[in-house]
């Protein structure tokens, strides 16, 4: 297997890793300043997110932040061969950004931090109303 394949494959594991930790859409509550609430959900399948804040709905995607690390085998002191091979893994920032807009061209974004099912973050609109992102759900359907 050559780096390019080991570097894909290595992302698929990631990406699969994450969405079987949230195969269904995430639900989530939006919570402003001055009492305003709002709901939404996230869907890891197909990284869409949709708000409805003030009876207005929006809708859009998220991505989520990847990086990847690159390690060297040392040489064998026995021998001493150069390095036989370099590790690729893919490794996951737990952050995401999303990008949402409405029927009527309204926008909101939303940066946060995710785990399983449990997410944290803060949604803005362009006039500057932030609305804190919340969601908490359990990581077993059946719990």
């Amino acid at each position: 297997m050559n780096q390019r394949q080991f570097l894909a494959l290595s992302c698929l594991s990631g990406i699969l890793i994450l969405s079987g930790c949230a195969i269904t859409p995430i639900p989530f509550a939006l919570y402003g300043k001055d009492n305003a609430t709002g709901s939404g959900t996230m869907d890891p399948r197909h990284g869409t997110i949709q708000a409805t804040i003030d009876g207005r709905d929006y809708h859009g995607f998220y991505i989520v932040s990847h990086g990847t690390a690159v390690t060297s085998s040392p040489p064998d002191p026995f021998f001493g061969f150069p390095p036989i091979m370099n590790s690729m893994v893919d490794v996951s920032m737990n952050s995401a950004r999303a990008a949402m807009s409405s029927d009527d061209g309204s926008r909101i974004s939303c940066q946060f931090l995710f785990q399983g099912h449990r997410a944290l973050g803060d949604c803005q609109t362009p006039s500057g109303k932030h609305y804190q992102m919340v969601a908490q759900t359990k990581d077993k359907p059946n719990e």
